[in-house]
Parts: structure tokens; sequence; C-alpha cells
């Protein structure tokens, strides 16, 4: 049974044989390679080799169909397409399929291949480039093939640009992110001392159903487990306080028996659960520590903070976690999980989930596109290499973004390396099918419209998504600037961290008491009031590096749809006007048309200026004051009070002479509505009927529940 199907369009190449030469070589695994040759034969020709089938084409079709065709007559469960220009590792195919997950893509490091050189009669040597005489003394030259993969440079981060144009993305490499690895999935134990019985009966119940083997002292175990369906290795055996670990399963068909919790079918996930770093020669596959050392393909949709049950402390690494596999464990174990930064591990007092990680992969925002795997279902099901569009150019592009905007992951295995001749001089060293920029150009305008528009029927992510996620420089980022006064009740301030934080964005904090482990947090130890949170707006916007802010406040629960609205002009401020109050007394629910600043988004230089101009007002106000010179007009306010108020609190949404700045507003509606939080310390008013608003709202809704939310009330109890 063919594993591996190595896929090689190829027109007018005269590497192909060197490069097929090379594949059959240093494969190690069940592989065979599939070469199209394109509107030619090879020259050379390609040796003969069972495991190599070669299909020839008198007429060009094309790099993409060429490669289609190549997959589709495939029956291998991954497939590789590669140029017909490369050089590759020892094993490199068995290195790529021991960590390859069914929704990844993956490619090896890359490194650069020379190829050969240009020699004249006299020795003088010529680096590859295009033919001609030597450059030192006139004579005719002949290729030699020298084959030799450079160790430097080591590529292993990419990007692409505004006009969707590769790039390297070495400054990436520096990144607490690519640094930390790839996630691979969790460790659980628990601590003997206090596990509940319901623990006990779901763990036994998975040893006894599955037959999983002892390892360490068996009579010792059972004697202290006081039962003898399970079986542990203690961690600690000389009294003092530690974890036990369930023991491993040794092979696919002990995974495959495992049919009862359904948390345990899910962290088994078939094949594409294991990482080779913990198989034995003869186990396929083997888990070496524990059954719950099986891994979780990460959605990265949401985080862990979903779950804890604490602010304090909220996980450095919360945009790897996959909630779902907390949501689960907390359905089947009880308790909720909370984030321990000195161990690095989840804990709910009884039960510990510690990541595992592998630092020899990295995720990538996009490829280079030379070489790279996916499962062959992948393949189609993405339609990885559409010929929608023409034949070259934009493919590392286009399988990047399929791969992440469908939920999967761009993978780079440090564990191996292949070798890419790049020909960019022109003349007979350059593309081997025709590119003119037109195409090349249509290529890109596709890309841009396809995905950085939103218009990939198949993606579960926004593009934005994505450039929040890799913050390549050029694109336009988007961030959090949460501000508070630190007098809210804690269960609606938890609950709206929480919640924002599924947004998946850098967030700043500025606060009156430390949060330390909300984002990147600024304590200004000041007394709360109208001064106070303007200074706090400041240094918000001043500590974020993000083009584009999102104004957030401490008692207000966000959608993340309420992030996907960009804003397009630095004139304009822009709000969110699908706003709903909710009543914490008594889950009451009302709408009615309004801008708040609760709702307020725009470029971070342009809210900057504002915030700026607002504060030196504001203290204007507060030395005219001093000074006897400020006078009220209004009965229902003091003089200082109705200054500040004239001023206005939504930048651009009145034309006072009192106003900020000539600088006007429009409004987007979100998806899902946010929710105000009413309640008894607001610092805005509170006006429940329309009477009490002198300009009467166009819209008025009252109702017990909120849409895409629920009832008031039963928000309420969830806060």
């Amino acid at each position: 049974m063919i594993d591996l199907s190595i896929l090689i369009p190829a027109r007018n190449e005269i590497f192909l044989a060197r490069t097929i030469k090379d594949i059959l070589t240093n494969m190690e695994g069940n592989t065979e390679i599939i070469a199209v040759l394109d509107g030619a034969w090879a020259d050379p020709p390609v040796k003969d080799d069972p495991r190599v089938t070669i299909i020839h084409h008198s007429e060009s079709i094309g790099q993409r169909a060429a490669s289609n065709e190549a997959a589709r007559l495939s029956k291998a469960k991954y497939l590789m397409k590669v140029d017909a220009h490369c050089a590759f590792d020892k094993g490199f195919d068995v290195k790529m399929m021991a960590d390859m997950q069914d929704n990844w893509t993956m490619l090896p490091i890359m490194r650069n291949l020379h190829a050969f050189d240009w020699v004249c009669p006299d020795g003088h040597r010529r680096y590859q480039s295009p033919s001609g005489v030597c450059t030192e003394c006139g004579k005719e030259t002949k290729m030699d093939i020298v084959w030799i993969a450079k160790t430097n440079p080591q590529s292993t981060a990419y990007r692409f640009d505004t006009d969707m144009h590769f790039q390297y993305q070495n400054d990436r490499k520096n990144t607490a992110e690519y640094k930390y690895g790839v996630i691979l999935g969790y460790r659980l134990s628990f601590n003997p001392e206090s596990i509940s019985p319901r623990i006990i009966d779901f763990l036994t119940n998975l040893a006894s159903s599955h037959g999983f083997t002892c390892r360490g002292n068996n009579s010792w175990i059972r004697e202290n487990m006081t039962f003898n369906t399970m079986s542990f290795s203690p961690v600690n055996n000389s009294g003092g306080e530690g974890t036990s670990e369930v023991l491993f399963v040794r092979n696919q068909s002990e995974v495959g028996r495992i049919t009862t919790p359904a948390i345990i079918t899910k962290m088994v996930n078939d094949w594409n659960t294991f990482t080779s770093s913990f198989r034995k020669a003869t186990d396929n596959p083997s888990i070496e520590n524990s059954v719950c050392e099986c891994f979780f393909p990460e959605t990265m949709e949401s985080s862990i903070s979903t779950f804890v049950n604490s602010s304090d402390p909220i996980p450095a690494t919360r945009s790897f976690i996959n909630s779902d596999l907390i949501k689960d464990l907390n359905n089947i174990i009880g308790g909720q999980f909370v984030y321990s930064e000195k161990t690095s591990s989840f804990h709910n007092g009884s039960v510990t989930l510690i990541p595992i990680v592998d630092k020899e992969l990295n995720e990538s925002m996009s490829i280079q596109g030379s070489c790279f795997m996916v499962t062959r279902d992948k393949w189609f099901e993405l339609d990885i290499c559409s010929e929608e569009f023409n034949s070259w150019g934009q493919q590392g592009v286009e399988v990047a973004c399929k791969t992440w905007l469908s939920g999967g992951k761009v993978i780079v295995n440090h564990k191996t390396w292949y070798a890419h001749m790049f020909r960019t001089q022109g003349g007979d060293f350059s593309f081997p099918y025709d590119n003119p920029q037109s195409k090349v150009l249509e290529n890109r305008a596709k890309s841009k419209e396809l995905f950085a528009g939103n218009k990939w029927f198949k993606a579960i992510h926004d593009f934005q998504w994505l450039i929040n996620k890799f913050n390549p420089p050029d694109w336009q980022t988007k961030g959090i600037l949460f501000y508070t006064d630190n007098q809210l009740g804690l269960r609606i301030a938890h609950k709206v961290q929480k919640q924002l934080l599924k947004a998946n964005l850098p967030i700043v904090s500025v606060s009156l008491k430390p949060m330390p482990h909300f984002g990147k947090n600024i304590h200004l130890p000041l007394e709360r009031g109208y001064i106070t949170l303007t200074k706090q707006i400041i240094a918000g916007l001043e500590a974020l590096d993000t083009d584009i802010v999102f104004m957030c406040e401490h008692d207000v629960l966000y959608p993340t749809y309420h992030f996907d609205f960009t804003p397009t002009r630095k004139d304009v401020y822009y709000y969110n006007t699908n706003s709903w109050w909710l009543r914490a007394e008594d889950g009451h629910c009302l709408y009615f048309t309004h801008r708040s600043q609760s709702g307020l988004c725009g470029f971070r230089e342009t809210l900057l200026k504002h915030y700026k101009e607002r504060l030196r007002r504001m203290e204007e106000l507060i030395a005219s004051e001093k000074d006897g010179m400020i006078v009220a007009t209004s009965g229902n306010l003091i003089p200082l009070k109705e200054g500040i108020h004239r001023l206005g609190f939504e930048p651009g949404t009145h034309n006072r002479p009192e106003k900020i700045d000539d600088l006007g507003c429009e409004d987007y509606q979100s998806e899902i509505p946010f929710i105000d939080i009413r309640h008894d310390n607001n610092l805005t008013q509170n006006r429940w009927r329309i009477d009490q608003f002198r300009s009467k709202p166009k819209e008025w809704v009252e109702a017990n529940e909120i849409p895409f939310w629920g009832k008031g009330n039963d928000l309420i109890c969830q806060i």
C-alpha cells in the first residue's frame, strides 16, 4: 500500500531525472513518484523504475492541471507536490509522515540547491546562471552538476504582502509564538490523594474496557489504588505528594477499541493524534506515558479562558488552547480548569492537563510552494491547486490561505529538509512555464479578491483572523483597548474578560488596580472619573501597536463578530450600533438607536489625536473652574461637569461649537449584537424610559431576550 505520492509537474526541466534519482535514493517509506511531462519528453530521460509513473502530454496543459492529474492517479493517503529541481534529506518522507496531521499542510526546512556550475577548459567556474562563455577567459563552458544542498539559509517562515506576493518572514523567528513550538495535545494526570469516586469510575471503566498494560510495579500500584481493573504509574513513590498517569496504549489495534467515553475517542482521533517522538520501532503507534497523552488537532477557534473560572491567572498561551477539549473534560470529570503559569499546566483540583509541545515544528503564514505535503482528501476537498487560477503563480498563497482559513495549519517540520534551486536570472535559466506579468498579476488579484475579500466559501475564519494571527508588516492590524475602574462586580468582570479573549486580538488593558494577567496591562493609580477615563484611553492607545483599535469597556459583552468590521478611512470614527442594554437586576432587555463609546473603533492615530485634545480641553475647564470663570448654562449640572458633557463623549457625533475636531462618523452593525450590562455602578446614566431622553431614539424595543444571546434572565444567571 502506497502511503505517499510525490507529484512532479515538469515542463522542459533538465533536472527532472536528477530530482527523481535524488528522491529514490533518499526516500525510506512506501512512497511513489508520479511525474507529468507537460509538453515535452524529459531530457535527459528518466530511468525506468517501478516506483516511478510517467505521464506524457505532447501539448502543455499547465502546471496546475498537471499537478491535479497526478493527484487523481494517486491512491495514497498523502500527496507531496515538489518542483523538478530539488534535493532531499535522507528519510524525508517518513519524517514528514510521522508528524503529519490530517488538517495540516506540512513542508520541510527549505535550503538552497547548488545544482551546477559552468566550467571552462581552463577550470574557471561560474555559479549556476544562464549559459554563456567564461566571464574570465571568454572560452566556451560546460555544465558541471554538483548537486549540493547548501546549509545556509534555512528557511522556515513565510508570508505574503498586501499584493499577495510571496515574502520571507525571518523576523517571526524572534517571536515567542515561533520559539514556543506547536502544541500537539495535552497529558492528563491526577492526584491520587484527591481523586473523586467519579474520576476513579471513569478511569476504571476506561482501563477495564480496553485492556491497558501496566508499567512499573503492578502489584504495589494495585494494592495502593485498591482496585484491580486499572493500572497506574506513580510519579512519586516516596510517599510525598505526586501525580499518577493512566498508562499507555501500545498500538493502533488497542486505539481502535476505544469506543466508550467520548473524550477518549476524541483524544485518539484515529491516526492523527500521535507524535513520532513518543514512538518505538515496535509500536505503530505508541504513546509512551499515558493514554491521555494522545493528541488533539488544534482548532484555535476559541480559547481555554472561555472555561477558566478565575481571571487570575489567565493563560499566556490562550490562543493555542483548544477549548473543546477543556469543555469535554469538564463534562466528564467535572470542575473548571485554571491555568498555572508556574507549572505551565491547567488544573481543576484533582486533574492536571500539561500541554505537549513539539519545538521542532513551527507555524507559518504562507509557503514558498516548491514542496508541500497534504492529505489526498484535503487536496480535493479544498481544491488545493485550483485551475480557476492561471497556470503559474500564487500556489503558495492559495495553499496556505485554504489551509488556514478552513481550520487547518501550515506547519514547517525542522526534523527534515529539502533544497530548491532558484532560477530568476532570465535567459535559459528562468521559469519553464510561460508566466507573462499580466497573468501573474491576474492571479494575485484573484487571490486578493477570493481570500482577502472573504469570498472563499469553505472558509470558517475570515481573512483578518489570519492577519491578526501572524501580524505581518504592511497589513492593517487590529487590537483591543480595554479600560476599567476595577469597581465592577467580579462575576460580570470575569465574564466580560473571558468573552473578549475569544476575539484572538492583542489586548492592552488599562486599570486602576493591577491586572497583570489580562493582556498587556497598564496600571494607573488614579481615582475614577472622566479625566481619569480619558487618561486611561490615551495610555492604552499609546501602548497598542495596531493600526485599528476597538474600544472595549469592562461591563460590555462583545461577540467575536464585533471585531470583523474593518474601518477604511482615517478621517472617520466608526460605531457598531447593534447594541442591547441588559439590566443586571432582572434581565430586562432594551434596544434603542444610539452610538456609544463602547461601540467605537477607528484608526489608532486618529483616536489618539482626538483624546489628547480632549484631555487638553478638560484640563482647561478644570483650570477655568479654579479661577471661577466657568459658568453653568443648565440647572441640572455643575459647571465643570456640564463643560465636559458639552465636549461630547462619542467622537464625531455632534456639531456643537465645543466639538473636539471636525471629523465625522459612520455606523455599522455586527451580525450579532454586543450587550451593555447595566448595573448600579455604571459611569453613564441608566435610562429605561423613552421619555427620559431629550432626543428621542428612532427605534425603541423592550424584550425579555436578546437576539442570538438568549433570554435576559438566563444571561444574568450565567454571569
